[in-house]
């Protein structure tokens, strides 16, 4: 369950991205040369705005894809279309794959042995508290890193513009682990089962 601060995060992201499709326009045509980060570093949206960087990141991609209304807060359309965003995301994902070969980053150049070093540093840094819980659900043993709230809400939000598992996890990777291949295919297609079966059963429950 996010705490409040990640709620408090998740409406200022929703907030900021309707503002910025006011002040920001042309949004919509640098999404299609530029990644949201190459955005909000451009545009100088931390500092402009005075959030943090993955509030003004998590606006960029509001104002871009738009809101549903899922948090409460009233939705609105994106500056770019369903369509030209999966086209757009697609080219970004070959890019950044393209990148990371002639760079060795990411899956190219991390070895299982790295990847899973990684990610018992992350649980080492846990609370007691917090180490008991991913324990439970058998993380820490497979010395994989725990996903956040934040990956669960872009997973949803890419999920919602239908795009493929693979670009899904590619787009997590991308966005959350410099390249590294944290999130499989698998692991988001199971995700989304349980997000479609929780929503089936609060339905019920309404």
């Amino acid at each position: 369950m996010a705490n409040v601060n990640q709620v408090r995060g998740i409406t200022k992201s929703i907030e900021l991205g309707r503002t910025l499709q006011e002040d920001y326009p042309e949004i919509a045509i640098l999404y299609r040369n530029n990644t949201t980060q190459d955005i909000v570093e451009r545009l100088d949206i931390q500092a402009a705005y005075g959030v943090n960087p993955e509030v003004a990141r998590k606006g960029v991609q509001y104002a871009i894809a738009g809101h549903d209304g899922f948090s409460g807060k009233k939705a609105y359309p994106g500056l770019i279309g369903k369509r030209e965003r999966k086209r757009i995301a697609q080219k970004h994902i070959e890019e950044n794959g393209h990148k990371s070969y002639q760079e060795r980053k990411g899956i190219h150049g991390r070895t299982l042995e790295e990847m899973q070093k990684h990610g018992r540093e992350i649980i080492r840094r846990l609370t007691p508290q917090k180490r008991r819980e991913y324990s439970a659900l058998g993380v820490i043993s497979r010395g994989q890193t725990p996903i956040t709230e934040d990956e669960k809400q872009l997973i949803y939000e890419l999920a919602r513009d239908e795009h493929p598992h693979l670009e899904i996890a590619q787009s997590v990777n991308g966005y959350y682990h410099q390249g590294r291949e944290v999130r499989s295919v698998g692991a988001v297609g199971i995700m989304l089962h349980r997000y479609q079966e929780s929503l089936k059963a609060k339905a019920q429950s309404d």
